[in-house]
């Protein structure tokens, strides 16, 4: 992060009018660096849960990035003009206010990153249903996005297989391989090693353990298919 001091250094040209409203410009973004900070310290004082929203610090970064980014484009103008010197003090300001943006761009993106990470954690072990208390702390962007990902988590969910899949509980790998089965004859009825009865009718596919199917296999009365 570029130390706020440096960004402030008086000029030592005769300055013009150009190029004292830019330096009256850079006492602005010494603040906006301190609020991008808080963003962060606001997530590390509260690891696990969702603080609230910190729509006045968010407002001033983005406020502080569109000042930067005009501040250094009329210096950048003002050194191709000749309005002021181009030299290596004025380059130093134009690389130290663009690296001030950055450092404020990466603030908002991990302060971002970081609360949606979290919301999507929330809603997921609370199955969509946010307490009005977790609510006001969220922005209405962030409620919309809540409400969009648990909708596309259920889905895809239900359209793993036929009777869906539970990601939360269903978090271990197989104990036993399943495959799908075509009937080649009419066998009739056929218990699992659950205890489940299957029908094995000729044409009807089933969705069971390997195990379960080997002795069928073995007499040709199944056959192994691809879905």
């Amino acid at each position: 992060m570029p130390e706020l001091s440096q960004v402030q250094t008086e000029e030592t040209q005769e300055p013009t009018t150009s190029s004292t409203n830019s330096t009256q410009n850079l006492e602005v973004e010494a603040a906006a660096l301190k609020e991008g900070i808080e963003l962060l310290r606001s997530l590390e004082r509260e690891p696990t849960g969702l603080p609230p929203y910190m729509r006045t610090n968010v407002d001033k970064c983005k406020e502080s990035i569109n000042k930067i980014f005009k501040t250094t484009f009329n210096l950048i103008q003002a050194r191709r003009a000749g309005i002021i010197k181009t030299d290596e003090h004025s380059r130093t300001k134009i690389l130290l206010l663009k690296d001030a943006g950055q450092t404020l761009k990466r603030y908002l993106i991990v302060y971002h990153h970081e609360r949606l990470n979290r919301i999507r954690k929330i809603t997921r072990n609370t199955c969509g249903i946010l307490g009005q208390s977790l609510k006001s702390n969220m922005s209405k962007n962030e409620q919309e996005f809540a409400e969009k990902y648990y909708k596309l988590y259920i889905e895809f969910e239900n359209g793993i297989s036929e009777n869906g899949l539970k990601l939360l509980t269903n978090n271990s790998p197989p104990k036993l391989e399943y495959y799908y089965y075509r009937c080649n004859e009419d066998y009739g009825e056929y218990e699992l090693a659950d205890g489940n009865i299957i029908i094995i009718k000729r044409g009807l596919i089933h969705h069971m353990p390997k195990e379960n199917a080997e002795t069928l296999l073995r007499s040709g009365i199944i056959e192994q298919v691809h879905m």
